[in-house]
């Protein structure tokens, strides 16, 4: 009995028409359903890589050294004031919960850096971090949360949400607006 839907014997089978109603049929029942599972899971698949991004950047800077390495790394060549500018940032950054934003650990010769920079640069990071996280200095950055290179060609596109604090040395300043 072809077409009957008590099953195929013998080398019978359903027309194909009647398998693509089928198909069809259920296609447009459980679509909605489908669609919703799977943007869910899309949602889902976002927010594990949001966490992970943001904790990845995050765990860029656990130890002092690693402070340390973000500090000579981003300002050495601006001596004490820069140094101290760009260590106030960090502060600011992980006080309001933001990643610490520091470009210069993702360098694979960030160690080899910090070591031909020498022990006068280290020691000096040093002090200014702690002295910084302990809050003697005065803020010259007047609470700015991001900075860059002030002759940068093309700016970062969160410029133009920011208000520009000071800058000190090579190094502009920006709070949010």
């Amino acid at each position: 009995m072809k077409g009957s839907s008590g099953g195929c014997r013998g080398g019978e089978s359903l027309p194909i028409v009647v398998q693509r109603k089928d198909i069809m049929k259920h296609f447009k029942k459980y679509f909605p359903i489908i669609a919703y599972v799977f943007s869910m899971l899309v949602i889902l698949l976002m927010f594990v890589l949001l966490v992970f991004i943001k904790t990845s950047h995050a765990s860029q800077v656990t130890t002092s050294e690693q402070l340390v390495n973000c500090v000579i790394g981003e300002a050495t060549g601006e001596g004490f004031e820069g140094m101290k500018a760009v260590a106030l940032v960090y502060k600011h950054r992980l006080d309001k919960g933001m990643r610490l934003g520091c470009e210069a650990v993702t360098r694979p010769d960030i160690k080899e850096f910090v070591k031909r920079e020498g022990k006068k640069q280290k020691d000096l990071a040093e002090q200014i971090i702690e002295k910084v996280w302990n809050n003697e200095y005065q803020d010259t950055t007047l609470g700015a949360t991001h900075y860059i290179v002030s002759n940068m060609a093309q700016k970062p596109y969160w410029v133009k949400a920011m208000t520009i604090t000071t800058v000190i040395g090579a190094h502009t300043f920006y709070k949010e607006k």
